[in-house]
């Protein structure tokens, strides 16, 4: 819910967080930016509902989902962000799948940034034992034990090739 004028609900501070990290990914460079109709009107003649990150992240900033209420109350829940959030985002895979081939290098980058999405989701999202809001932007995160509330040494972190998740390597732990 929003907390009041100017100030945004922990629902859209935490999807901000999942997409801020998700375009930080070099697979997501391709999603980022609004196509040119001029360069690509065959795109438009395809795609029903163009939409790229930096639309979703507009929405988020000016709180967009508010205006698509589904309920009679004039607060909108965190439920209600959480699947509008991942419905536009989603969209933005789904009009890359339908646009592309699949042998297009687009369209596996687009399903790595996509399974990155999904495991940030999950994890700040989702989970139950989600971490703490402001944990988010501070801390590398263990894919598997899903510890996110302390830094992990650096050098203990592998980095996963499909959703560009961190998981500890061998005999080395959480500090």
């Amino acid at each position: 819910m929003v907390s009041g004028k100017g100030e945004f609900s922990e629902a859209y501070r935490r999807c901000a967080a999942v997409l801020l990290k998700l375009m930080q990914l070099s697979s997501a460079k391709f999603f980022i930016w609004s196509i040119n109709r001029d360069e690509m009107e065959e795109y438009f003649d395809t795609i029903q509902r163009p939409i790229m990150l930096f639309n979703v992240a507009t929405h988020l900033l000016m709180q967009a989902y508010e205006m698509h209420l589904t309920s009679d109350s004039d607060v909108i829940s965190d439920t209600e962000v959480y699947s509008m959030f991942y419905h536009e985002v989603t969209d933005v895979f789904t009009n890359c799948y339908t646009f592309n081939t699949e042998v297009q290098s687009i369209v596996a980058q687009g399903q790595k940034t996509q399974l990155a999405f999904f495991r940030l989701l999950q994890q700040w999202i989702l989970s139950r034992t989600r971490p703490e809001l402001q944990a988010l932007s501070e801390t590398m995160e263990c894919g598997m034990c899903l510890l996110s509330q302390k830094p992990l040494e650096p050098m203990a972190l592998m980095k996963c090739g499909h959703c560009s998740g961190q998981f500890h390597l061998g005999e080395y732990v959480c500090m």
